[in-house]
């Protein structure tokens, strides 16, 4: 007798699991795809891009010497970019 009661409180309980998961299918929003925006893309929010330890971030600026400026850091090296 006490399998028989087990077993039933098993497919009660699945029963319920069931329906909470179509419950919340159903109460759920469908998903939206967005575009990505020219917010969302990355950019270099800093204006030196000549020199060739540039971190090209838009948190810092210099890889080698993030502290200083451009204009006197000793580790500044000319670069332009080959297209």
């Amino acid at each position: 007798m006490r399998r028989i009661a087990d077993f039933m409180l098993m497919i009660v309980c699945g029963g319920v699991w069931y329906l909470l998961g179509i419950i919340s299918t159903i109460a759920t929003p469908p998903m939206e795809v967005r575009e990505e925006s020219q917010s969302r893309k990355p950019q270099n929010l800093l204006d030196k891009s000549d020199c060739l330890y540039n971190a090209r971030s838009p948190y810092i600026q210099c890889a080698v010497n993030p502290t200083e400026l451009c204009d006197q850091c000793i580790y500044f090296v000319e670069y332009s970019n080959p297209k």
